[in-house]
């Protein structure tokens, strides 16, 4: 077709860069039987096939409150979400704004999933028996030379900046980012990285900004909260 037919306008117009993609045209467009489906119909064909949801991939994405102001549900829907299904609440979501070209997901055979409790809600025992790791995506030498290069030079070390799709606002690590040097080399048992990061604290101290053990404690707990929910932290429970 030339390029002034309207099929070819409105139907056919795949980036630029992949005008030469054959693969690319065959995939999105030459697919016998492709169609659309909702997520409630994603969800009944999982329910036929005995698997279920582990999680979205891009799961902020899917978060209802991002399309609120300030993020921040309205008390009307605040008040009601709790009563959801995942199903229920992701599907609002959609409906809300679909912006997902893909409905992409991990999933898990029902009789063999194992739910756990969400880190959010974790107490202090509960991060004691668990493990950190590093995201793959940020366990790499050169970040680890950058997070060197910025302590060196006294400037702040932001992980947003170095995800292939970064979410949410700059998590505030508050000079602790020495701390985090033994994440690139392993897998960190939680109670062992505690109490390195309890030492640099407390070593840190100062008369106008005195750090008690305990305060190091609950701050560790609440970046771990916010790194896990972005996934810069994998937080496998143990025991």
């Amino acid at each position: 077709m030339n390029e002034g037919a309207q099929l070819k306008k409105d139907a056919w117009t795949p980036f630029a860069s992949l005008h030469d993609d054959s693969e690319w045209y065959r995939m999105n467009y030459l697919l016998v039987g492709d169609k659309g489906f909702t997520i409630p119909e994603t969800f009944a064909m999982l329910a036929d096939c005995g698997l279920e949801l582990v999680k979205m991939l891009l799961w902020p994405t899917w978060e209802l409150r991002h399309w609120f102001k300030s993020g921040q549900l309205p008390p009307l829907v605040a008040a009601q979400i709790g009563k959801l299904t995942t199903t229920e609440q992701l599907h609002l979501s959609e409906l809300i704004h679909s912006s997902h070209r893909l409905i992409d997901f991990w999933c898990g055979h029902a009789e063999r999933s194992h739910p756990r409790n969400p880190v959010e809600t974790w107490d202090a025992g509960d991060f004691a028996a668990s493990v950190l790791h590093l995201h793959p995506q940020l366990a790499t030498e050169r970040l680890r030379q950058f997070l060197l290069d910025c302590l060196e030079a006294g400037e702040p070390f932001n992980f947003n900046q170095h995800m292939r799709v970064p979410y949410g606002d700059p998590i505030v690590i508050d000079g602790m980012e020495e701390a985090l040097l033994p994440l690139w080399d392993s897998p960190q048992p939680y109670a062992e990285f505690e109490r390195h990061w309890v030492h640099l604290a407390v070593r840190k101290t100062t008369v106008a900004r005195p750090v008690f053990e305990h305060t190091a404690r609950a701050g560790l707990r609440r970046l771990v909260r916010q790194m896990e929910a972005l996934a810069y932290l994998m937080v496998e429970p143990v025991g």
